[in-house]
């Protein structure tokens, strides 16, 4: 049995995804919450990682995810020049996720993006 529901909160840094997260722990007291920080760097190995957030048991403590697979998509190739897992598990992820996941997408403020440039 593997966990029913699980959050993950993307984007780019100085979005405010540790704001949004830590504002989610705190605001809904009757919710166990566990923060989840996935690895993107270069020894990433999805592979590997997959199978344990895939067969997590299940639980009554919902996953936060900060950054999850969504950011390999993204910063795979900046870093390694491709993504780090093979097309098959890249269908099985995204299977599992539209089926067992609520995606949040963080933005930052305009003035932020404004600063960056």
């Amino acid at each position: 049995m593997r966990q029913d529901l699980r959050i993950i909160v993307e984007g780019m840094d100085g979005a405010g995804k540790t704001t949004l997260i830590n504002n989610l722990k705190y605001g809904l007291d009757e919710v166990q919450f566990e923060v989840v920080r996935n690895p993107h760097d270069d020894k990433q190995d999805f592979s590997k990682w997959w199978p344990e957030v895939a067969d997590r048991p299940k639980s009554s403590i919902v996953p936060i995810h900060d950054r999850f697979f969504f950011s390999e998509i993204v910063y795979g190739p900046v870093i390694r020049g491709s993504i780090n897992a093979p097309d098959s598990l890249v269908t099985n992820i995204a299977y599992f996720l539209r089926h067992t996941a609520l995606l949040i997408y963080a933005r930052p403020h305009s003035d932020v993006l404004r600063e960056s440039i």
